[in-house]
């Protein structure tokens, strides 16, 4: 049909004339189908598009045709219309009329169109109708309302700038002394952030590339996990742009780093330095909301930290991005070694690329072509300085940073990294404040021998005889899954943290370890770069890490700011191959020293570990069971099929699972109730009693009674409160005093 005409329907089916004689005063003659009396149908629903679809539907009712001549001669149809006083004249449509404002509810204004925010509104209309199912919509839109509002939390946590009242210059204590900063002049409004955070002076590797980095060149900074690193790269920026006359009004400065939560960390961090400032920081990361964070990328940060993978998916689809990209003045990797593992160091080489200045491109644009053939023009992008930051840098690239000579790292290695890197700088600086030993100084290493199955007693033995904030650290998500609900029996106050989990969970995760100083984190090494998790005060290897390397990033986690801490390898035997490795590697052959384990109370302790790893066994054969049921009734809720418990499972294996579920539950009762029992209990060394606390051999037994008397919370009232530092400190003096 072509546009702009009209269908006509007719609502009754025009009749042929019969062999019953009409009287002919009782009908009416129509003239042109156009001048018909027609009535418009309504539609509540656009039908059409802007080519072939309707414009209209109109209707006439009471139309009867009549047919002369023959079929020798020919038919001619005659519409006839039949007469009524009391009919109301028909409404005709008018198609090229403007809609009225109650129509235009579902059509957009092309001028005020936004793309983002008509999807969202029908992403959401979309899960609103999705919840009309009466059995679970309450339900279902309720969880939707709590995950967005979850969701929504993350997000602000992490965007850039908060709502928050900020401080202003008055709160600043300006009797904090600031003077071993004076080496570089800085901006007031930096020199005011470092007495409200009482900076009071630069770290090591901030005090040796501070003034090189202020005057533009070009670096890579190898430095220990936890010495600064931050600040060395952040102060620089800030500086640069409050120097300008001009304000800029790009992006000045980009930040890459490998994981999500040290991205978040680093852009807390500066947004922290700059808080006296209009200097706009903002992190984009994944896991999150992309339409949220293009919106932040519109509002033109000066500053921007980011994941590779998040960032290259941004801007690779919007050249605007992509030219502020090319502009930027400052290129900072932070823990550039991370970058080179599997899903980082792709997008980095393209990001990489899009900064080159060697880059080529085909144009044909005719002030660039010489004849008909397409020419290559060299991309020109923006001199910016380079900054790269490391915990580790291996030996062979050590030396060859300024000399920039090809190396035959593998594909992938940090070399290809540096070679990928265009400084600006003829001579790029390389400034090392790394120690032999590779780890902070204030680290007290040491190590348990045990059995595979003993490392979870020898965990809650560790975390009860010395409470306080807690990294563990596991080689496989699997390993975390099975350890957190196991501790949280045991009354252990304890946390996870890995890849798989939604972005929201270990942002929150984070946060409640970080506010609680008893918390224990079981941790991939997700966690082992660069976060800086303020007063980590033990690292246990509950597997051994496959690297030296990954080992100084884990320990890395504690030790920090020039604190002691604690890092402890649980050494099993089929792990002794990895142990002589590290020891060969980061301590030239020696063994780490022993960790002091009170025996007396290991035994009250495996009954605890014990039940609660049955209990967990059980607890999970239950999970998986009500998991599978759970999703065979999804699957047949979706398809619109009744779930037959006979039919799918068979009426005696559902007999037996029935009985063998209520059997489970009945043991599980049973040890949790004798679990519950214990964890009621103190741990007395063997031997020792409450009663006759005189009569214990045990050293020092009455003082620490009488110590820990009407604590209710002390499960170990036998013992003195010691800290694992000051334990390991002994151990190494008594080693030292021996060999002498």
């Amino acid at each position: 049909m072509a546009p702009g005409k009209r269908s006509k329907s007719k609502t009754n089916q025009p009749k042929k004339k019969t062999k019953t004689a009409s009287n002919p005063d009782d009908y009416e003659t129509l003239g042109g189908i156009d001048s018909w009396d027609w009535n418009e149908i309504g539609s509540q629903q656009f039908m059409g598009d802007e080519s072939t679809g309707f414009l209209c539907l109109e209707e006439i009712s009471d139309v009867e045709i009549d047919y002369e001549g023959d079929d020798a001669t020919g038919k001619v149809a005659i519409f006839k219309r039949k007469k009524k006083d009391n009919r109301e004249k028909g409404k005709r449509a008018n198609p090229m009329a403007p809609l009225a404002m109650e129509d235009m509810k579902d059509f957009y204004d092309l001028d005020t169109f936004d793309e983002e925010k008509a999807a969202a509104t029908e992403t959401h209309q979309a899960a609103a109708s999705f919840t009309d199912k009466p059995a679970k919509s309450k339900k279902d839109r309720s969880d939707r309302q709590k995950e967005q509002q979850n969701d929504d939390i993350a997000m602000d946590n992490a965007k850039q700038g908060t709502d928050a009242k900020r401080p202003k210059v008055e709160d600043v204590d300006q009797s904090v002394d600031v003077s071993a900063w004076g080496f570089v002049k800085l901006a007031e409004p930096i020199t005011h952030a470092l007495q409200y955070y009482k900076f009071t002076e630069p770290t090591p590797i901030q005090a040796k590339t501070l003034t090189k980095a202020l005057e533009g060149r070009d670096m890579v900074g190898v430095a220990e996990t936890g010495s600064g690193k931050t600040l060395a790269f952040g102060i620089p920026m800030i500086q640069w742009i409050l120097q300008q006359e001009e304000r800029p009004t790009g992006l000045t400065g980009l930040v890459l780093t490998p994981t999500r939560e040290l991205a978040i960390q680093v852009k807390d961090h500066l947004q922290n330095m700059a808080m006296f400032t209009d200097v706009k920081v903002t992190a984009i990361v994944g896991g999150m909301s992309i339409q949220k964070q293009q919106r932040v990328m519109k509002q033109r940060p000066d500053i921007i930290v980011a994941t590779p993978g998040r960032y290259w998916e941004i801007i690779s689809s919007n050249q605007e991005y992509m030219d502020q990209l090319k502009h930027i003045r400052f290129l900072v990797l932070d823990e550039a070694d991370r970058m080179l593992e599997k899903g980082h160091f792709e997008e980095l080489k393209k990001l990489l690329t899009e900064l080159s200045n060697k880059r080529e491109v085909t144009t044909e644009w005719p002030e660039d072509v010489q004849g008909d053939t397409p020419q290559k023009v060299k991309q020109v992008a923006s001199k910016y300085q380079t900054l790269i930051y490391t915990a580790t840098l291996d030996k062979e690239i050590r030396f060859n940073v300024k000399s920039k000579k090809k190396t035959t790292a593998g594909k992938g290695g940090m070399a290809d990294l540096i070679d990928s890197i265009e400084f600006q700088d003829p001579n790029p600086i390389k400034i090392d404040v790394t120690t032999e030993k590779k780890v902070a100084s204030k680290l007290m290493e040491a190590k348990i021998d045990c059995l595979k199955t003993e490392k979870d007693l020898y965990v809650y033995y560790f975390v009860t005889r010395y409470p306080g904030r807690t990294i563990l650290f596991v080689n496989s998500i699997d390993a975390i899954r099975r350890l957190v609900p196991v501790f949280r029996l045991l009354n252990v106050e304890v946390l996870g943290l890995h890849a798989q989990m939604q972005q929201r969970q270990r942002l929150k995760n984070l946060d409640r370890f970080k506010a609680n100083d008893k918390a224990v984190l079981v941790a991939s090494d997700v966690a082992a770069r660069g976060l800086d998790i303020p007063l980590v005060e033990h690292v246990i290897h509950y597997q051994l890490p496959r690297s030296g390397e990954i080992y100084v990033h884990r320990s890395g986690r504690t030790a920090r700011a020039n604190r002691e801490g604690v890092s402890l390898l649980l050494c099993s035997p089929d792990e002794v191959k990895v142990y002589h490795k590290l020891c060969q590697t980061l301590r030239h052959g020696e063994k780490y020293p022993d960790f002091p384990i009170d025996l007396s109370i290991l035994g009250d302790m495996r009954k605890r570990v014990n039940l609660a790893t049955d209990l967990d066994k059980i607890d999970h054969t239950e999970d998986k069971a009500s998991h599978e049921e759970s999703w065979l009734r999804k699957m047949a809720d979706e398809m619109d099929i009744e779930f037959d418990e006979d039919l799918v499972l068979g009426k005696n294996n559902k007999e037996r699972a029935d009985q063998r579920k209520q059997a489970n539950r009945g043991k599980a009762y049973q040890l949790r109730q004798e679990l519950s029992q214990l964890l009621k209990k103190q741990i007395l060394p063997m031997g020792a009693s409450a009663r006759f606390i005189t009569g214990s051999a045990a050293s020092n037994f009455v003082d620490h009674m009488l110590e820990s008397e009407g604590d209710a919370s002390t499960i170990l009232p036998a013992h003195a409160k010691t800290r694992a530092v000051d334990d390991v400190k002994i151990i190494r003096k008594k080693k030292k005093t021996s060999k002498q």
